[in-house]
C-alpha cells in the first residue's frame, strides 16, 4: 500500500510540474507586434506523454484493487487530474468512481454475526454516503452537468412521487440538503457561481440550510445574497 500511495504521488508530482510548465502564463510586455506562441520544450512534451500513459495505466489498474475505497478515490483523483486532457476518459472515470462507492455503501452485507457496539444482525444498516460525497464534490467542481447526475443518484431514493400539481415542489428534503451542502462547500472556497448554480433550485423553500446559505452568501455576494 505505501509503494502505491507512493507511486500515485510521484505521479502526480510529475504531472502537476510539467502541467504548470506548459501553461503558466507568461507576462509580456505591451506591444503593438503580435507575439508568438512560445514553443514547448521536447523534454517537457515526452515527460508529459510520459506522465499521462502513467496515470492511464494506474486508472486501469485501480479496477482490481480489492479495496474499494481505494479504488473509487484513485479513480476520481485520476479523472480529476484528467480533466483538461481527456474528457470523455475522465468522465468515464468519475462514473466508475461512483459505482465503486456506491455499491460499497449501498450494500448491507446479510451475512456475519452481530458485533458488539453495533448494530444487530436483524437490523438494517444505514448506508454510508461519505465516500459518494466527497466523489460528487470533485466531479461538481469540473462539470455542473456531472455533478447534477451524481446528485440525483445519490438522493433519488428520497424522490417524492410526481404530481400533476405545478405548484407543489418535486424536490425531496434530502436532495435540498444535499444541493446546500455541496453549494456551502463551493462557496467556502470561494467559488460564488458554482455555489449559485447547485442552491439556486433549492432556494424556492425556506429552511434553516437555506437561510443558513444565503447568510454565508451575504458576505460573499450581498446583492446575488438579497
Amino acid at each position: 500500500m505505501s509503494k502505491l500511495r507512493f507511486s500515485m504521488l510521484a505521479v502526480f508530482l510529475m504531472w502537476t510540474c510539467v502541467n504548470a510548465q506548459t501553461t503558466a502564463p507568461t507576462p509580456q510586455k505591451s506591444t503593438s507586434q503580435p507575439v508568438a506562441p512560445k514553443e514547448i520544450d521536447p523534454e517537457t512534451l515526452q515527460h508529459r506523454s510520459i506522465a499521462l500513459a502513467l496515470l492511464q495505466s494506474l486508472a486501469i489498474e485501480a479496477r482490481s484493487y480489492r479495496d474499494e475505497p481505494l479504488r473509487a478515490r484513485v479513480q476520481a483523483r485520476i479523472a480529476d487530474v484528467l480533466w483538461d486532457q481527456d474528457l470523455e476518459s475522465s468522465r468515464s472515470l468519475f462514473r466508475r468512481a461512483w459505482d465503486a462507492a456506491e455499491a460499497l455503501e449501498t450494500n448491507v452485507s446479510a451475512s456475519g454475526n452481530a458485533v458488539p457496539g453495533r448494530l444487530a444482525k436483524d437490523r438494517p444498516a444505514r448506508p454510508r454516503t461519505n465516500l459518494r460525497r466527497e466523489i460528487l464534490q470533485m466531479a461538481a467542481r469540473r462539470d455542473h452537468a456531472l455533478g447534477e447526475e451524481f446528485l440525483r443518484k445519490l438522493t433519488a431514493k428520497d424522490q417524492p412521487e410526481q404530481s400533476n400539481d405545478p405548484t407543489r415542489s418535486q424536490m425531496s428534503a434530502a436532495e435540498i440538503a444535499e444541493r446546500l451542502r455541496v453549494a456551502g462547500s463551493f462557496l467556502e472556497a470561494g467559488d460564488v457561481g458554482r455555489a449559485l448554480q447547485f442552491a439556486d433550485p433549492a432556494l424556492t423553500r425556506v429552511t434553516t440550510g437555506s437561510i443558513m446559505f444565503l447568510v454565508e452568501l451575504h458576505d460573499k455576494n450581498a446583492a446575488a445574497a438579497d
